[in-house]
């Protein structure tokens, strides 16, 4: 039998390397969040770190106006730059993401989504927001809560909601059904619980996470 000719298994050996590099493309797609977290780290923007800067810094005592002040003081620094709200950002896990007022797909494909019957953020109650974990191939970067299961008691989440900042501490996170709605139930200080599916790529169970109002920042965000 007559072997091909030289330039056809040339190609033949060109598309088979063009395969395999897309199979495992194709393999490691959906891992490339876990992939970057452990060995390339990112970091959140400058815009996110000034919101996390004015969540670690408490709010000064406002100044007695009986006390004198002396005009060859220097002035205030200027607020650092922020980005528009509403927000959420988790410094641990490089998360920043718009919250979006429902949870409709639209809105879930641009953000992470504010549960309508749940209180707002800093308000007394239970404030749910949920995000996409792993979508699909057309926008992989659409899973914000990718690396929601990183999170442990103590870490920072930190919210941005009509002008304010509000410091939330994780305290813990658990495994349920999707039909319990036990998440919304009343605790003893404003808690926030933030919800996506798991395992990875599928909607079998819900993974979340409770946090609890630690603080806020009152003044306004210009």
């Amino acid at each position: 039998m007559k072997s091909p000719p030289k330039w056809r298994r040339k190609v033949l050996k060109g598309l088979a390397v063009v395969l395999i590099i897309a199979g495992m493309v194709f393999l490691l797609l959906p891992f490339y969040p876990a992939i970057r977290y452990y060995l390339f780290p990112q970091r959140i923007s400058p815009q996110a770190q000034a919101l996390v800067m004015m969540a670690n810094t408490p709010e000064p005592e406002p100044e007695s106006s009986a006390t004198p002040t002396s005009p060859s003081e220097n002035p205030p620094p200027s607020p650092p730059e922020i980005p528009e709200g509403p927000m959420i950002v988790i410094p641990k896990i490089s998360l920043e993401a718009r919250i979006v007022p429902d949870l409709s797909w639209d809105n879930l494909m641009a953000g992470v989504g504010h549960d309508p019957l749940s209180a707002y953020p800093g308000e007394d109650g239970t404030c749910v927001l949920y995000g996409h974990r792993f979508l699909n191939w057309v926008d992989p970067s659409s899973g914000y809560f990718y690396l929601l299961d990183k999170l442990e008691p103590g870490d920072l989440i930190v919210i941005l909601w009509e002008g304010k900042v509000y410091r939330y501490i994780a305290k813990e996170s658990k495994v349920i059904e999707p039909t319990d709605h036990s998440i919304y139930e009343k605790r003893e200080v404003p808690t926030l619980v933030l919800v996506t599916c798991t395992p990875l790529w599928t909607d079998k169970y819900r993974l979340v996470v409770f946090a609890e109002l630690e603080s806020q920042i009152s003044q306004l965000v210009k």
